[in-house]
């Protein structure tokens, strides 16, 4: 119905002045609006208009858009009628999915309201991923908000009067900027909104994952096209063709993931582009990387490829290779000035004279900050103090030269940590700095906003004239680390915050049911016969059903829960680092992956599913020492006893994050699909003990994979990648936000943020282990995959990978791992590939067609000394 037909409908004009013609030349009163429109058409058919719309004197929507036709912001209001009950908002919850949710578009410095905790906005996107940093802290007066929503509203328009000539003015320029303006605003195509380029690319990502294989998949055809079009060709060969087919896939699934949540972009990009700036990326890389992964999309994709695939596709990729590229420059620039700096400080002054110069620095500030500054009263009521002044100088000094000591360690371990790649695998957003280790002599971590001004003093002094901009910029980004992680470090009210979310999802669940069977049985009694003698002699009865079912089922339980008991004692656990007693052929179905579904093993690990016959033989068949076994048991025994302390959660939560789960995991994470690819209803089990494990490491949420590594191992076994992690956790997070509807908020998100960011920061660590061959084919148990690893490694490595393998900074050896699990053939199989004599290649350049061998018996002594001197004394 138009704005004609319909009674009681003002419509409010803004001056003719503030705002640009529409793109079909009506004027801004008479907007376009015709019966039997979609939901994008309707908002087009508003371009320029602030339309209020009033129903029985309740102002339950407002529409306000700009006037160009890439971006459109939408204001929904939600108000309280006459009965005082809340009024949803129909116009904005049918038009969430064609609205630009970011705060301003492209290159604009934007800073919207926050958002309250109530009201549609939730539906939309998460304030977890709003722009901002949300602080999470409690009184903060969030719960005082008012109920209208921003979703997405420019600055300007936010403020009072003179703000639509800066609306136009800005959406002409940014126009210009964007190349739009040539041809006028009515001719050309109409460019996609990014919710509409987000479900684009995913769509064609998603189609290009079902057709691909193992041998021709996305990343695997991307590194043919690099290798026919580079022109050097080294760095790729030196990394090998696994571990950069892994790397070229997971770069597909970020640029696709950009696009639905560049705020977690954004929040990764810090530590990929201090990790590729350590791999040696460059800028030409970048165009050659783009080349072969258009021509694998289009290869994959066949004659569904059309050119605004292509051109949403490049559009993307350039707009993240750019922010990629600058950081990768910035990383470089900081790493070079922080190394030089801290090699001529510790080198001109040495550690002790260091720690000597930031402890005086301590006690500059401190007697500064006592006595008040130069000429205050307190320097003189300090100076009268006579002896008591003297002894509390003393005991500042000694409290400063232990702080110092401690500083000096935090500055080592960053320094360490940002030119180490080893440790810079599987980071997200904090470093891991170890700070009860660090601050062991002070005794307290000390805060970190004053630390750093002491230590930016500190340097200058050290560095003297050479102290510049740049060296400031460096160290106070390398400062910031820390104190960023130090803020964000797990606190009692996340705890409570994090339980508080759950809950609020599973009242809205058990809501939603309660309602919904109200409504059944109404229906029921609608179409029953007056005489209702039967159905109450039913009703009766059922109770005493009821009650009796779920004695059998209760007795059923605990005698299923003895069974898994039993059954664990003889089967036992692997070893810490992965010694999963899985049979191979088994557990994987005849496929590369092992398609449990992310974090699924606890259903086999503790003893709380139906135990595997094939894990029970092969566990059988291994050859473990009573040690061993007796401690794993007694680690599965304390991650029992914490999961059975943990809150319990219901079916109809589990089915309904489930299903919520499943509906949007095409739309917004189609590379999780290969992990997840069975039936929806086989992993409403998984979902229970998933969120069970969650809710039961909420005191602790470090102590996941601390407790049970086996687990962390096993998801190199189900493919998962270290680009699926983070993910994952956004995907987790959003499912939760749109079940719980108003009830969730911001609070919820940053607590359930940072849970998730220390629990995949623990698990990616160990997931970075499975991009080499060699360990996920130990993992998996497999001897074909091992003979192939092994003879596809680069030049160089083979030897190295059959001696030592290294998960979460750990090295182990893989012959006596396959030994200890009972895997001879593998064991056999690696040993033979290690003592081989091979012709070495590289000397073919230098050495005029000399042939020269190489053997690996010395590397095999060199990481098995102490195995070997125990092996032998047993022996005799």
């Amino acid at each position: 119905m138009t704005p004609e037909q319909e009674p009681e409908v003002p419509l409010v004009e803004f001056p003719q002045k503030k705002l640009l013609p529409t793109s079909s030349g009506k004027k801004h009163d008479e907007p376009d609006v015709k019966p039997g429109l979609d939901k994008y058409q309707l908002l087009q058919s508003f371009k320029g208009t602030f339309y209020v719309h009033e129903v029985q004197q309740e102002v339950w929507v407002k529409l306000l858009t700009a006037v160009n036709s890439e971006k459109i912001f939408l204001i929904a209001s939600k108000r309280k009628s006459l009965s005082g009950e809340p009024q949803d908002s129909i116009a904005a919850e049918s038009l969430a999915g064609y609205v630009v949710t970011e705060r301003g578009g492209e290159g604009e410095d934007v800073d919207g309201e926050e958002e309250g905790e109530g009201g549609v906005g939730q539906e939309t996107e998460s304030p977890f991923y709003a722009r901002g940093e949300r602080t999470g802290e409690e009184g903060t007066g969030d719960e005082g908000v008012s109920e209208g929503i921003v979703l997405a509203l420019p600055e300007e328009v936010q403020g009072e009067g003179g703000g639509g000539q800066e609306v136009g003015e800005e959406t002409r320029r940014q126009k210009e900027r964007e190349g739009e303006s040539e041809g006028g605003e009515g001719g050309g195509e109409e460019s996609m909104h990014n919710s509409e380029k987000g479900a684009f690319l995913t769509l064609s990502l998603l189609h290009c994952l079902k057709v691909g294989t193992g041998k021709d998949s996305v990343g695997s055809l991307t590194y043919d096209g690099v290798m026919r079009c580079s022109t050097e060709k080294e760095m790729l060969k030196a990394k090998g063709r696994a571990l950069m087919t892994r790397a070229f896939q997971d770069a597909v699934y970020l640029v696709a993931s950009s696009v639905v949540d560049i705020n977690l972009m954004m929040r990764l990009m810090e530590f990929i582009s201090l990790r590729h700036h350590h791999y040696g990326v460059t800028a030409d890389k970048f165009p050659q990387v783009k080349t072969a992964l258009l021509g694998a999309l289009e290869m994959l994709t066949g004659d569904g490829w059309d050119v605004q695939q292509e051109k949403i596709w490049t559009q993307k990729y350039e707009e993240l290779g750019t922010v990629l590229v600058r950081g990768i420059n910035s990383m470089g620039r900081r790493l070079e000035l922080i190394k030089s700096n801290w090699k001529l400080m510790v080198g001109t002054l040495g550690k002790e004279a260091l720690t000597a110069k930031i402890s005086a620095n301590l006690v500059s500030l401190n007697s500064a900050q006592t006595n008040g500054g130069d000429g205050s009263p307190g320097g003189k009521q300090a100076s009268a103090g006579g002896g008591g002044a003297t002894s509390l100088g003393h005991v500042a000094q000694r409290e400063a030269m232990l702080l110092s000591k401690d500083i000096g360690k935090m500055l080592a371990f960053l320094v360490q940590t940002i030119d180490d790649l080893g440790r810079l695998r599987g980071l997200i957003e904090d470093i891991g700095v170890p700070w009860d280790e660090i601050f062991s002599h002070y005794g307290a971590v000390p805060n970190m906003q004053r630390v750093q001004g002491v230590v930016l003093k500190t340097m200058e002094e050290v560095v003297g004239g050479g102290w510049g901009a740049e060296h400031e910029e460096s160290w106070n980004w390398l400062l910031e680390l820390a104190a960023q992680e130090r803020r964000r470090r797990w606190r009692s009210i996340d705890r409570d915050r994090v339980l508080q979310g759950y809950q609020a999802v599973e009242a809205t669940v058990l809501g939603h049911l309660h309602r919904d069977s109200q409504n059944k049985a109404q229906g029921r009694d609608f179409y029953a016969e007056e005489d209702s003698s039967v159905k109450d002699r039913q009703v009766s009865r059922f109770p005493k059903e009821d009650a009796q079912k779920r004695r059998v089922s209760e007795g059923a339980a605990d005698r299923y829960k003895e069974g898994d008991t039993e059954s664990q004692d003889i089967e036992g656990c692997e070893e810490a680092g992965g010694k999963a007693t899985q049979d191979h052929s088994t557990s994987r179905r005849g496929s590369q992956k092992a398609r449990g579904g992310l974090w699924g093993a606890h259903l086999r690990c503790c003893g709380r599913g139906n135990s595997n016959p094939s894990s029970s033989e092969s566990g059988a068949h291994s050859q473990k020492s009573k040690g061993s076994s007796s401690a794993k048991q007694k680690r599965m025994q304390k991650v029992e006893e914490r999961l059975d302390q943990g809150c319990p959660v219901k079916e109809e939560v589990a089915k309904a994050i489930s299903k919520e789960f499943f509906r949007l995991l095409p739309l917004r994470a189609p590379n999780l699909g290969v992990i997840f690819e069975k039936q929806p209803e086989r992993y409403e089990q998984f979902w229970v003990q998933l969120i069970t494990r969650l809710l039961a490491y909420i005191n602790e949420p470090e102590g996941i994979w601390a407790d049970d590594s086996d687990l962390a191992v096993r998801h190199i076994e189900y493919g998962v990648l270290p680009a699926d992690i983070p993910i994952f956790g956004g995907l987790f997070l959003k499912v939760m936000e749109i079940i719980a509807q108003s009830a969730w908020s911001k609070q919820y998100s940053d607590s359930w943020q940072k849970y998730c960011n220390i629990a995949a920061s623990g698990l990616s660590e160990i997931v970075c282990a499975g991009a080499i061959p060699v360990t996920r084919a130990v993992v998996y148990a497999s001897l074909p995959e091992l003979k192939e690893a092994l003879a596809e490694a680069p030049r160089g490595k083979r030897v190295e990978w059959g001696c030592k393998l290294v998960i979460k900074r750990e090295e182990t050896s893989p012959f006596f791992w396959m030994l200890e699990r009972g895997r001879i053939p593998l064991a056999r199989h690696i040993l033979r590939d290690i003592l081989a004599i091979r012709q070495n290649k590289s000397y073919l350049m230098f050495l005029k067609g000399r042939l020269r061998g190489y053997f690996g018996l010395p590397p095999f002594y060199l990481c098995h000394t102490k195995r070997l001197q125990v092996t032998r004394l047993r022996a005799f």
